[in-house]
């Protein structure tokens, strides 16, 4: 566990640096065309990460992609797929602008808490009988069991805990950063980012010569 070191009070300042680690995570556009929403709703200037991305798209549209859209996906990673794993990011997006956050930023908490008790109960030895004489990696509570007992205690489907795990901690085919962000919190009055690191520090995957998405 580890957390970005913001902190700070301006939702704005915290939204474009949690979108900033999201597309270095994963070079999806739509993080980029939220970022550069927000600065035009309150007249910032585009960070790097935006100005990059519109340096790329504007000649692959107009020559590369003869009018292609980045967002248009294909049969292993399709567009409706891509807006799924940026749907959490719209949700903070859509309450920002609507003036009202918290329902938003409190299923940002939860996927925390369900990544957070995925971690701890992985560690945890299993209590059922057919548990006894096997070997110790296969004594550890199976994925499913864990899910059970998270959805008992927050209230929701095993079915919701599995997807928001699984959408939050996902390795993309392509990063640029080996800083995976969680969450956007908040607490006491301060946006936070949790991270998480999955790759060694200067790792890249991204294959040169493949179009960003």
């Amino acid at each position: 566990m580890a957390k970005h070191l913001l902190p700070t009070t301006c939702f704005e300042t915290a939204f474009i640096e949690y979108l900033r680690l999201r597309f270095e995570f994963e070079p999806l556009m739509h993080y980029a065309m939220a970022a550069l929403h927000v600065c035009d709703q309150t007249s910032r200037e585009y960070p790097d990460f935006v100005k990059g991305f519109l340096a790329w798209f504007a000649p692959s549209f107009l020559f590369d992609h003869k009018g292609g859209f980045p967002a248009q996906g294909h049969a292993a990673n399709p567009a409706s797929a891509r807006w799924s794993r940026y749907e959490d990011c719209h949700d903070l997006l859509e309450g920002w602008l609507n003036d009202d956050l918290d329902a938003a930023l409190v299923r940002q908490e939860t996927t925390l808490i369900i990544v957070e008790e995925v971690e701890i109960k992985m560690t945890e030895d299993r209590e059922d009988e057919s548990a006894e004489g096997r070997k110790r990696a296969m004594r550890k509570k199976p994925k499913g069991v864990i899910y059970g007992e998270i959805a008992d205690d927050l209230g929701i489907s095993p079915d919701t805990v599995k997807r928001r795990y699984e959408r939050a901690t996902k390795m993309p085919e392509d990063f640029l950063s080996h800083i995976q962000p969680v969450a956007l919190l908040r607490t006491d009055g301060q946006y936070t980012i949790e991270t998480r690191e999955v790759g060694r520090p200067g790792e890249i995957r991204f294959r040169p010569g493949k179009k960003l998405r």
